[in-house]
């Protein structure tokens, strides 16, 4: 009879484990270390498009950092805190942004053929809620202000 190899202790890329809810792992986004990582994927194995996509946004990490910026940006220009407009704290331009706001997972799913990368976002101006910002196929599609975090 051959062995049987759980699927939870081989080793998988990206250091992944199998979860409740898909694989997980750490990943770096540019200069932000071992951010906690969750790919999609089976049973056995994690979505092989999934890792493939979590290297990607590694490697895309400036341009999306500085698409996710823009948008935060855009949105303390709309917005207060406590009757003070947002970007009176000192946050003018998108480089700024990150004084207030620092990416603390990322989510990874393969879905109908394109990419689906989630960037959890921890805000200074909100401590109860995770922002993400949701890219499918590379392309910021939603900047969204409460998001389940993965730890």
């Amino acid at each position: 009879m051959p062995e049987s190899r759980s699927p939870v202790r081989e080793r998988h890329p990206l250091g992944l484990r199998r979860a409740w809810d898909g694989w997980r792992g750490a990943t770096d986004l540019g200069r932000y270390r071992a951010l906690p990582l969750r790919v999609e994927g089976g049973w056995i194995r994690p979505c092989p498009r999934g890792i493939a996509a979590a290297r990607t946004a590694g490697e895309r990490a400036p341009v999306l950092l500085e698409t996710v910026a823009e948008a935060v940006l855009a949105h303390l220009r709309a917005g207060e805190l406590d009757g003070v407009p947002l970007t009176r704290r000192g946050v003018r331009v998108p480089e700024e942004v990150w004084e207030l706001v620092e990416p603390c997972h990322v989510g990874v799913a393969h879905m109908r053929g394109f990419e689906r990368v989630e960037i959890g976002l921890s805000v200074a101006w909100d401590e109860e809620h995770l922002w993400g910002a949701l890219f499918h196929d590379w392309r910021l599609v939603e900047l969204n202000e409460s998001v389940p975090a993965i730890r």
